[in-house]
């Protein structure tokens, strides 16, 4: 395509690799991309200014690896169900993920660092950090309308506690902090219409 006589974007077909080539020069250089014409949503390489990034591709169209341009590589691996379950930096390392049938994330690895999540009734309910100096675990309960009526986190040496209280409309008015033995309260009041909020003494 031209503009004022000028080659501003080029298509390039090569048809022994069936890929198609787009080299655009619409801005200050020129940013190539490459895809193959079997399936054109997957691009497998992008270069401007001599820095190139690529990416492979399984036969169900997900992402098998991608390099960059300082050398690095990063590969993914799926499971049955086509989902990520594991990623392989070259330089990072490895990270790997666990999901229950519903395809909700429970657990992750990555560097010595473990995390779990427990889900119930369609909420996240606990989560967990496990790591070389021991583990601290949040658990999140709800009242019967689904709000977050307390969040508490323990790691073994104490606890902090947060209790939310909320008025008819749903809307938040209240927090109650434990931490130890340090306490605070937080509360708010909504003016109508439109619920804003300003501090309440």
């Amino acid at each position: 395509m031209a503009v004022d006589g000028r080659t501003v974007t080029a298509l390039t077909r090569d048809l022994r690799r069936r890929t198609v080539r787009v080299a655009d020069d619409t801005g200050e250089g020129r940013v190539e991309h490459e895809q193959p014409t079997t399936v054109p949503l997957e691009l497998v390489r992008r270069s401007r200014g001599g820095r190139t990034l690529r990416w492979t591709y399984d036969a169900d169209g997900h992402r098998t690896s991608m390099s960059t341009p300082d050398g690095a590589t990063t590969a993914y691996g799926y499971d049955a169900a086509g989902r990520l379950s594991w990623v392989d930096h070259s330089v990072l390392g490895r990270a790997a993920f666990d999901r229950d049938a519903a395809g909700r994330l429970t657990s992750a690895l990555a560097g010595g660092l473990i995390q779990a999540w427990d889900h119930r009734d369609g909420f996240v309910v606990a989560h967990s950090v496990t790591d070389g100096d021991g583990a601290t675990r949040t658990e999140v309960e709800r009242d019967e309308d689904g709000r977050v009526r307390r969040i508490r986190t323990g790691d073994g040496h104490g606890s902090r506690t947060a209790d939310y209280a909320y008025d008819g409309a749903s809307q938040l008015v209240e927090v109650r902090s434990a931490d130890g033995t340090a306490r605070s309260v937080h509360r708010w009041a909504h003016e109508p219409p439109g619920g804003v909020v300003r501090p309440a003494v």
